[in-house]
């Protein structure tokens, strides 16, 4: 028998090998394989790209230093709850050139001069020295290695004033983005005095709940900082309680700002005076593409002076005014404003006061606006008159760009719903439709589903029509129009009223439907008799590939009629039987077509009361199935029994990377073997 020789292979299948044994992270396997020889360590060590640490102190010594920076092929650094010298970390971060995520989070960050540090005095307090750490070379990486770290995730850390000042003196050629959340009464001040020290260093910065809106002052220092600065793009500032007077400061350098493309200012006090200020520099302001402005309560005159700016406004793309009790009923300049704008793609008014003439005034706009794909109206009150402008406004716009319609809970009856069967027929860019959580009856489905069989070639790929009152008879309506193959993909019914013979009636349509990918029908009392009749048409149809049965009242005697469907059926993927009543008995029913099924992924059989009985009858499909991925055992009474063989049988299976067994009877160190074996077989980060 001729012996193989590994070390005669290609370099690049042995680090395709080596690659594959280590998961490409610092581990077990890594060590197991670089001791063998010198080669080996060092292609495995150009195998390595993600590190991490937990809960330890990373001393400064050569050896360490010098380990750490010989894995030059990392791109994430994790020294999670861990004690590190920071100017050690800097230099580390400085000789790994492929590095874009480092996470310091809870980390203790400590100087060596702290003790002469705290001897300065307060004109002193943001000096410190560059120390030379033990082991690792002093000077930068050549110019075309010169990486960007642009996740630098520096959250709820203990770390020093002087220490956090020190990312001052971090190379120009970085771009960081710094978390910074619930620190000192003085964030701002720190902030200024790094991005005052180095132009270029901060690329992103979360600063949420510093409360920075108490220090006027040095929010108006951080402002002055900002006219000049040109490396920052990312800025949140949300719920900082920044009130009128903090915002004018804040506006005034929005306006000599060029670099700033995301801003995050929700949760805040700014109200009138504040938006005014907000959207008044942003007329001016031609670098900021996406706003999150929602939680302000802007008032009558805040909402008008933001009016004004989506119709003067040419860089914004994204608009968050959400939860701002903003109603447009006297500011009819915001129909102008959608007419004229040309840049705005996502607006999103959620959780306001529009209703009556505020709805007219928008209609009016979106009929002439050409360059909007998404707009979220959810949870205002446009009820059926609101709704049928809204629908006519974009049917019949030749220009309409959107494509995601957001109508949910709006008190929108049958009356306002049938406006939309316009848009099915004469539309041609909207593809999603959600009018979820309304009062529309099956009265709507009879217009809506006729309109799809009169343009079965409609944009409109998704209709969520969950939390509203349609029964049997709408489910007809719909089971004509999906016989016809209309356009339709996604289809929500959650919680209607189907029950047995509106499954019944879908059930006529699927089994030759060759359209839709995706049907949600939980929480529709569907019980056995429904699942017989839907089960049978499963097993026919050929392009569902997502069904969700959750709440659907299916016993043990419905377990019967998945049996055949599991067994014969090779589309579905996904399947959602959670809080039915199956019990141990139906779920080994179901695992033995699930031995040898090949097409499901994703199981869910949460609250079925399943037991040991039931969770060892599943357990016996891991040794046999290599497809499923993710199963969901959730709250089913299994003790330790049922755990262990699960575990048993989890050893004999190479797929299976998540089960949920979450409010079970289960042994803490049985759940550990179990999430051991688990963490063994996740899939690597692409």
């Amino acid at each position: 028998m001729e012996i193989l020789n590994i070390n005669q292979f290609p370099v690049i299948i042995l680090k395709k090998i080596f690659s594959l044994v280590t998961n490409n992270e610092l581990s077990s396997n890594y060590f197991q394989i670089s001791l063998v020889n010198k080669l080996w360590l060092k292609y495995c060590s150009e195998t390595i790209y993600t590190i991490e640490f937990s809960e330890t102190q990373i001393p400064n010594e050569p050896a360490v230093n010098k380990f750490l920076i010989g894995f030059k092929s990392t791109y994430s650094l994790s020294f999670k709850h861990c004690t590190i010298n920071i100017q050690q970390l800097s230099l580390i971060v400085q000789n790994l050139f492929f590095l874009n995520e480092l996470n310091i989070s809870y980390c203790k960050l400590f100087n060596s001069n702290n003790n002469n540090n705290n001897n300065n005095n307060n004109n002193n307090i943001y000096n410190s020295d560059n120390l030379k750490v033990i082991g690792l070379p002093q000077q930068s990486p050549p110019q075309d290695q010169k990486q960007q770290i642009l996740n630098n995730i520096l959250s709820f850390n203990q770390i020093d004033i002087n220490d956090l000042a020190t990312l001052a003196d971090i190379p120009n050629h970085y771009k960081i983005r710094l978390t910074i959340n619930l620190m000192y009464s003085n964030t701002i001040s720190i902030i200024s005095f790094i991005m005052k020290a180095n132009q270029s260093i901060i690329n992103s910065l979360d600063l949420n709940r510093c409360k920075i809106g108490r220090y006027i002052n040095s929010l108006g220092e951080f402002s002055d900082i900002l006219k000049t600065n040109f490396s920052l793009k990312h800025l949140d500032l949300s719920s900082n309680q920044i009130n009128g007077e903090a915002a004018t400061k804040l506006a005034n350098c929005l306006k000599c700002n060029h670099s700033i493309e995301t801003l995050n200012l929700s949760f805040n006090d700014m109200k009138s005076v504040g938006s005014v200020q907000i959207a008044n520099c942003l007329k001016v302001n031609q670098s900021i593409a996406s706003l999150n402005f929602s939680s302000n309560f802007p008032d009558e005159e805040g909402t008008h002076a933001f009016a004004e700016m989506i119709r003067d406004n040419h860089s914004l793309t994204s608009l968050n005014l959400s939860s701002n009790r903003i109603s447009f009923e006297r500011v009819p300049l915001i129909a102008e404003a959608l007419a004229k704008n040309k840049t705005l793609l996502h607006l999103n008014l959620q959780r306001n006061l529009i209703e009556g003439r505020g709805s007219e005034f928008i209609a009016h706009g979106l009929s002439k606006n050409s360059s909007l794909t998404d707009i979220n109206f959810s949870s205002n009150k446009f009820s059926n008159i609101g709704a049928t402008l809204i629908a006519k406004a974009i049917a019949f716009n030749p220009n309409t760009k959107i494509t995601n319609i957001d109508l949910n809970s709006n008190s929108i009856e049958s009356s306002g719903a049938i406006a939309f069967s316009d848009i099915v027929l004469y539309n041609k860019s909207v593809t999603n439709l959600d009018l979820s959580i309304n009062w529309i009856d099956s009265s709507a489905l009879m217009d809506i589903s006729q309109a799809f069989l009169n343009n079965s070639n409609s944009s409109i790929k998704s209709i969520d029509l969950s939390n509203n009152t349609i029964c049997e008879r709408g489910a007809g309506y719909l089971g004509k129009a999906l016989l016809s193959n209309c356009s339709l993909k996604h289809l929500n019914l959650f919680c209607n009223n189907l029950e047995k013979q509106g499954a019944i009636e879908l059930s006529k349509s699927i089994e030759m439907n060759s359209t839709l990918t995706s049907l949600e029908l939980s929480s529709n009392l569907i019980g056995d008799g429904g699942l017989e009749s839907l089960s049978a048409a499963l097993i026919k149809n050929k392009s569902i590939v997502s069904i969700s049965l959750s709440q659907s009242s299916i016993t043990v005697e419905g377990a019967q009629y998945l049996v055949p469907l599991l067994e014969k059926n090779n589309t579905i993927e996904f399947l959602d039987l959670s809080y039915n009543s199956i019990g141990p008995i139906g779920a080994q029913k179901i695992s033995e077509p699930l031995k040898t099924n090949k097409t499901i992924t994703s199981l869910d059989l949460s609250s079925n009361s399943i037991g040991d009985q039931g969770a060892s009858a599943i357990s016996e499909i891991f040794p046999l199935n290599s497809t499923l991925k993710r199963l969901s055992l959730y709250n089913n009474k299994i003790g330790s029994i049922g755990a262990i063989s699960i575990v048993d049988n989890l050893i004999k299976n190479h797929s299976l990377y998540s089960i949920n067994l979450l409010a079970n009877r289960i042994d803490s160190s049985i759940l550990k073997r179990i999430l051991k074996r688990l963490e063994s077989l996740l899939p690597a980060p692409s």
